[in-house]
């Protein structure tokens, strides 16, 4: 009995680490094909992926139109695919569906990887090294292919997509979800374009209703009424000119500048909302068009009242090109565009236009004022200054939507009114050079008589 119990203890033991090995070589062979299969799963998976990532990238190149609005955009992130929403809003249309579903399905493709984020590249920890080297190589080629999907759909996004997504439809927003370089007026609450990065978009917009639609069409039309009427002014037979040549030279300086002006201020309220490298850009080409057009202004006025004076005449041109000069070259910093220079702005082109107080008391002194008022068309000259003066005054105190605000969003706020008194600042000044040519025609050119008179 005594030698059997050690036998049997001993064969006991044995049983009992032999049934363990044999349990430990099925776990680590269902652990084996588990991985396998999940490796499997997961390159199946990414081979799906990328072949509808490629199919997707192609149908985005070959778009000709889409029609998703900022809103929608503003929901696609490139890196975040989890907080898309999971369908598009109902009211859309056929078209805009069709294609927001086609992003949505293509982002969640890449979200469908199982991979969480995206996948580290190094070797799993295992005992054995053939499951370790097949675990690594399966990684590493999601690895690639995740990063290869991702690459084509950032190129796509940033590349395609946000020209055609602004070419359907937009919604006008509100002040307050405008980025800060859109921010201009605080009192203009509703109707405002948001960011649209095409330029067709943003021409397009010319026809829609929103706060700038009053500005774009008043210079517009302006700017085509001067271009017409300069046309048919320069067009106009030698004969009624005393100096054919220097006269419609001095007067085409005149209907250039308005028409610089006018042309730089609709194309700035047109295409401002593009970006904020384009809004820069237009709105100095805004701000010059101004000093033109004072520039231009100022040229036949004192061509004609210092008719008989040429070197007062002289020099004062050369006195109101410096000043226009500077006017535009302060006028290029990027700090003279911001809301906060906005009575700056008003101040340096109003200070422009004042300079002609000086050889209008000149021409006053020296031809009296009964004379400066009747022949020198002083009293239309007046007006023009008021009308200009102003025009800066509403626009640098936002009158009068800063009494109402969020009911002069869309007409009659300040910016608006401006371009109208502008407009028709320019036109009286026309009238009055107009009537100085008609005198200068009737007079004969002639100086030592007036001087005698």
């Amino acid at each position: 009995m005594a030698d059997w119990a050690p036998c049997l203890f001993t064969r006991r033991v044995v049983h009992e680490k032999e049934e363990e090995t044999t349990e430990r070589e099925e776990e680590d062979d269902e652990e084996e094909e588990e991985d396998k299969s999940s490796d499997e799963g997961l390159l199946l998976q990414a081979h799906h992926a990328m072949e509808r990532m490629e199919e997707f990238v192609h149908k985005i190149k070959h778009m000709t139109s889409a029609h998703l609005t900022r809103a929608e955009c503003s929901q696609l992130p490139l890196y975040e695919p989890a907080n898309i929403p999971a369908k598009p809003d109902a009211h859309l249309p056929a078209p805009a569906t069709s294609h927001f579903n086609l992003v949505l399905r293509a982002l969640s493709f890449l979200s469908a990887l199982p991979l969480g984020k995206k996948p580290e590249l190094g070797v799993s920890q295992s005992k054995h090294s053939t499951r370790s080297n097949q675990c690594h190589s399966g990684v590493v080629f999601v690895s690639l292919i995740w990063q290869h999907a991702t690459k084509k759909l950032q190129s796509c996004f940033s590349a395609v997509l946000p020209q055609l997504m602004w070419e359907g439809r937009w919604r006008v927003i509100p002040h307050d979800v405008l980025p800060d370089w859109l921010k201009d007026n605080d009192f203009l609450l509703h109707g405002h374009r948001p960011p649209m990065p095409s330029f067709r978009a943003c021409f397009r917009s010319i026809f829609r209703i929103h706060t700038e639609t009053g500005n774009i069409w008043t210079h517009l039309l302006g700017c085509l009424f001067f271009l017409c009427l300069g046309i048919v002014y320069m067009f106009r037979p030698n004969m009624s000119f005393v100096a054919p040549f220097q006269e419609k030279i001095v007067i085409g300086a005149f209907f250039l500048g308005a028409i610089l002006c006018l042309s730089f201020s609709w194309l700035f309220h047109t295409v401002y909302c593009h970006s904020e490298g384009v809004s820069r850009v237009f709105s100095k080409l805004d701000y010059s068009g101004i000093a033109f057009l004072i520039m231009g202004s100022f040229v036949p006025w004192l061509y004609y009242s210092f008719y008989c004076s040429p070197q007062p005449c002289f020099i004062y041109l050369i006195v109101v090109c410096i000043l226009g000069v500077a006017a535009i070259t302060v006028s290029q910093c990027d700090f003279f565009a911001t809301p906060q220079y906005r009575g700056v702005r008003a101040g340096v082109f109003v200070g422009l236009g004042l300079s002609g107080v000086v050889p209008t008391l000149h021409f006053m002194i020296a031809e009296g004022f009964l004379k400066a008022t009747t022949i020198g068309q002083m009293g239309w000259l007046f007006l023009m200054a008021v009308l200009y003066i102003t025009g800066a005054c509403l626009y640098a105190a936002r009158i009068p939507e800063r009494f109402f605000p969020g009911k002069c969003d869309i007409w009659f706020h300040s910016h608006q009114l401006f371009h109208i008194l502008v407009v028709a600042g320019a036109f009286v000044h026309f009238h009055g050079v107009s009537n100085l040519q008609e005198f200068r025609y009737t007079a004969g050119g002639g100086c030592a008589e007036e001087g005698g008179s």
